[in-house]
């Protein structure tokens, strides 16, 4: 809304999010890993699955709320019009079907 964030910024805004989101992720992750394995009498392969999808799901979600404004604002379109629930919904909806495929690439016979 404000005109700030120009083309040139837009790879520099990624990585910085990017790299925010791994470590947020990662750290997720770990815990998930630990307490999916404690919860499954240490089945590895889902505590792998519940970690890896939680992985992706972070990323995924933290690139779809930076990535939606930006993109309003690239076209000059109101990034104030990409509200939170739409970024909500956006990510939720692609965040069950990530863990869904993973799980199911994790878990198959």
């Amino acid at each position: 809304a404000l005109g700030e964030v120009t083309a040139g910024d837009v790879l520099r805004i990624v990585a910085k999010e990017i790299a925010v989101a791994l470590l947020l992720a990662l750290a997720m992750g770990g815990m998930a890993f630990g307490f999916a394995l404690a919860l499954t009498s240490l089945n590895l392969r889902v505590a792998l699955a519940v970690a890896t999808a939680l992985v992706t799901v972070v990323v995924t979600a933290d690139l779809v709320g930076a990535m939606l404004p930006l993109a309003a604002s690239l076209v000059g379109a109101d990034p104030a019009a990409m509200s939170a629930p739409l970024i909500t919904t956006v990510a939720d909806v692609s965040g069950v079907f990530m863990y869904f495929v993973i799980a199911q690439l994790f878990l198959r016979g």
